[in-house]
């Protein structure tokens, strides 16, 4: 069977390295142009093409897929079917039809769900349980040819975009060796979407990192696991009282990056509960708990005199709960989050304990999307 293969990046390599393990007979890997990249503009192959130089296959890297010169070389080659995998462009109908058995393309969801550029990040943005790959006939639209199998993965809350990234791109590459001698034999009937159950995953921008602390914790958690590490999240940080420990400009507010998150409240413990058993902040300074004495001197929470980091009535939206070893607790609109793991802009990532010992931020400051 002669395939000609189109992918890009990293998650088309294991789909690319199985069809050539399995012999079948690969005419040509089409794949994007040499892209500048990095601090020195070098201009670097796609990764699918390093795979195909290596095995001596012939590469084609058009600048558009739809030019009368891509059509003629494609139809040269007679292929029996052309198999897709994150290629980063849309075959017109002049292409589709030029494979006996028609073009497959491998999605990185459940199809219906999830059409479109950035499937992965926005079922782990919003929250599913599970997540896939199908393999589908393609048409026209983006994603929206008729489905010929899938498989699912379960999301677990530990899993972060690149681990669901490899996972899904190992799958890919078992469900379209499932799919394609079953498709050439006549065993699958492919089976429309339902376009009713369609959303459409959008290309993501720096801006979707933006952490809006008035959401719930399950909603930002979900989002550092799902934009790390690009575009990357971030809070930003009020400057005014942070200062003498931040390197930004007098004024400005400093993102601060969120490399790792968990849930410590869903919203339904008391933010006494919350702070309880850690470090909590007080007059701009840490004290660990074990350290404050305990006697009648010290009243409960709504008995102690207030400062602008101890809300009367509890914690406001952004402020940091506790510290401890594990994590810096922050307030959200519904529940509170512990931030394992960031970054300071023009820094390293560090691990909260480092972080805090160096820098002593009081107080989170949110754009807030009402």
């Amino acid at each position: 069977m002669k395939v000609v293969f189109m992918g890009t990046p990293q998650f088309a390599i294991p789909s690319l390295k199985m069809l050539i393990q399995e012999k079948y007979e690969i005419a040509c890997v089409v794949t994007q142009p040499d892209r500048k990249k990095g601090r020195h503009a070098e201009l670097t192959m796609p990764p699918v093409k390093e795979i195909a130089v290596q095995h001596g296959i012939r590469v084609l890297q058009p600048s558009s897929i739809k030019s009368d010169e891509v059509f003629s070389e494609l139809s040269e080659l007679k292929p029996d079917i052309i198999v897709t995998v994150a290629y980063g462009g849309i075959l017109n109908k002049r292409v589709l039809d030029i494979p006996k058995f028609g073009c497959i393309n491998v999605h990185a969801s459940l199809l219906p769900k999830y059409r479109g550029p950035a499937p992965i990040q926005w079922a782990i943005i919003n929250g599913e349980d599970e997540t896939g790959v199908t393999t589908m006939l393609m048409d026209e639209g983006v994603d929206t040819g008729k489905i010929l199998q899938s498989d699912s993965l379960p999301l677990t809350s530990d899993l972060y975009f690149p681990e669901v990234h490899d996972k899904l791109s190992e799958l890919g590459a078992h469900t379209l060796m499932r799919t394609l001698p079953l498709w050439i034999c006549g065993s699958i009937t492919p089976q429309p979407q339902d376009n009713a159950k369609a959303t459409y995953a959008r290309m993501l921008t720096k801006e979707d990192g933006e952490i809006n602390l008035r959401k719930s914790a399950d909603d930002v958690v979900n989002l550092v696991r799902g934009l790390n590490p690009w575009p990357g999240v971030y809070l930003l940080i009020d400057n005014g009282t942070a200062n003498d420990c931040c390197d930004g400009a007098d004024g400005e507010n400093e993102k601060l990056k969120v490399l790792r998150a968990n849930i410590v409240s869903k919203g339904d413990q008391p933010d006494d509960e919350i702070k309880r058993n850690g470090e909590i902040k007080r007059n701009g300074e840490i004290k660990r708990d074990d350290e404050i004495k305990r006697n009648s001197e010290i009243k409960r929470d709504d008995e102690i005199k207030r400062n602008s980091e101890i809300k009367r009535g509890g914690f406001d939206v952004g402020d940091v709960i506790r510290v401890s070893r594990d994590g810096l607790v922050v307030k959200c609109g519904s529940g509170a989050v512990s931030i394992t793991r960031l970054q300071f802009e023009n820094g390293c990532a560090l691990g909260i304990k480092e972080c805090w010992h160096n820098q002593k931020c009081k107080h989170f400051l949110l754009s807030v999307t009402e």
